[in-house]
């Protein structure tokens, strides 16, 4: 399976650069090969994890989700999941057509909230 998001090109998120609060913002991720059973936007707001079942409205395996930006102003660190025929995969990182297992994932979250790892994810 591969997997591809680029936060600078509008293809896979529009509007780009930073955004105001309220504002919508649409996240893509591109799903080659494999069976895609379901496609989620994981997102972290303030320390709370929140996730979004994403469509693929085209039928192309360009999923998509709309997010509403909250109210107030920081920082969102998001990723993709992938559940398939073939396992669960992760993509964390704009320009890396691969994705990674679940264990090395366990890994990085692991490390993570020792506070020992800095977040892969990409949020710009």
């Amino acid at each position: 399976m591969r997997l591809f998001h680029d936060s600078r090109n509008s293809e896979y998120r529009l509007p780009s650069g930073a955004r105001r609060t309220g504002e919508a913002v649409r996240l893509r991720l591109r799903v080659r090969g494999g069976n895609p059973e379901e496609v989620w936007l994981r997102l972290w707001w303030e320390d709370a994890e929140q996730r979004f079942k994403m469509t693929d409205p085209s039928g192309d395996g360009l999923f998509e989700y709309v997010l509403t930006l909250p109210a107030k102003s920081g920082l969102l660190w998001y990723y993709f999941m992938v559940r398939a025929d073939d396992g669960q995969w992760f993509y964390y990182s704009s320009g890396d057509y691969d994705s990674i297992s679940e264990s090395e994932y366990n890994k990085i979250t692991k490390a993570m909230k020792k506070g020992k790892a800095r977040s892969t994810s990409k949020s710009s």
